[in-house]
């Protein structure tokens, strides 16, 4: 318990009375180690639980890393092949209008043909 008073120049005073409870902080620590709570930590075992700590971060860090580049490389590989595939299409339809003109073609010449024949043959 504290007790406080306040002198004004008269000499008049206020007193007032408050209870103070210490608490021990929740962490602590020394020269022998760290404390949490009740739990004792010595410095080692907190070196190794941070270094853990750090490889944890770094690998799981570098799979997120590996897993957004996998995920961009697919992107553009599908794009790829998306437009490899148009560009088949594309030369499909070109190979089939060249078959039609080559038919057209050979048809004409064979029409060509006969007509010369007649043509001959008076």
């Amino acid at each position: 318990m504290v007790l406080v008073k306040a002198y004004d120049k008269a000499g008049n005073y206020i007193q007032k009375e408050t209870i103070f409870s210490i608490v021990s902080p929740f962490i602590s620590f020394d020269e022998k180690g760290l404390t949490i709570g009740s739990l004792f930590l010595a410095w080692w075992l907190v070196y190794i639980f941070f270094g853990i700590l750090l490889v944890l971060l770094g690998v799981g860090t570098s799979f997120l890393i590996r897993r957004r580049n996998l995920a961009t490389t697919l992107r553009k590989e599908v794009k790829e092949a998306e437009k490899e595939i148009k560009d088949v299409k594309e030369l499909e339809k070109r190979i089939r209008e060249s078959r039609v003109l080559e038919e057209e073609a050979k048809r004409q010449a064979e029409r060509l043909a006969e007509k010369l024949k007649k043509e001959d043959e008076l």
